[in-house]
């Protein structure tokens, strides 16, 4: 979570989160979350319901899946590597691919579930459309800096929740269930789409916020 008039986001956190790049795809998915009074056309509304929802009092705010970790890429990191490596608590995982047809970029997901599920459990998979490598404005420090790299920006999301859509409306799931999913999202004109990136992230309800089992990114 960040914004561009936050001078320690661009001296300390942006590095921070660039850094844990190059582990997206093999062990994470990154995204950054701008204030919605940042810079027009940064923010989005998904920052002040995610941030209400985790209980983010302060910026720049790393958070892997549901656990608030300190503002340095090793962290971050070894978080991350420490998630992947406990494979009993892996449940389902989520494949997706994107196309650009004509001003829409369409998404198309597979959600797998690997263990059987009781019902009473409600499912949710939410999409998001990132743009790395805007160049804007943002302050570093107290210095502002117009020329700013912001990586891997939340840009869109065909969910009108950040939790996204229900897969299995609370019903029980079998053993190798798998559900499908497409979603849309109109193309803004000023995005580069060579820079785009889809997102999807498995949700659990029952907490507060929902919890994170497992995501992945269509490059």
């Amino acid at each position: 979570y960040t914004a561009t008039w936050c001078g320690p986001c661009g001296q300390y956190g942006g590095p921070a989160f660039d850094a844990t790049l190059a582990q997206e795809g093999s062990l994470m998915t990154a995204m950054k979350v701008y204030s919605t009074s940042s810079n027009p056309g940064m923010g989005h509304p998904f920052y002040s319901t995610l941030t209400s929802a985790f209980g983010v009092t302060g910026i720049p705010d790393f958070w892997v899946n549901n656990t608030s970790v300190n503002t340095n890429s090793s962290s971050v990191i070894s978080s991350a590597t420490s998630i992947q490596n406990d494979t009993a608590k892996l449940i389902a995982g989520v494949a997706l691919n994107k196309q650009v047809q004509g001003d829409s970029l369409v998404i198309a997901t597979k959600t797998k579930f690997f263990k059987s599920q009781t019902a009473g459990n409600d499912y949710y998979l939410a999409v998001y459309v990132v743009e790395d490598n805007v160049i804007g404005g943002q302050l570093v420090g107290s210095t502002q800096n117009a020329n700013y790299d912001h990586r891997n920006v939340l840009r869109a999301s065909p969910n009108s929740t950040y939790y996204g859509a229900t897969l299995n409306n609370a019903q029980a799931i079998t053993q190798d269930q798998v559900f499908d999913k497409t979603y849309k999202v109109y193309l803004n004109p000023a995005w580069n789409k060579s820079k785009l990136k889809a997102m999807a992230v498995i949700w659990k309800s029952g907490t507060n916020p929902y919890k994170v089992i497992n995501s992945n990114v269509a490059k």
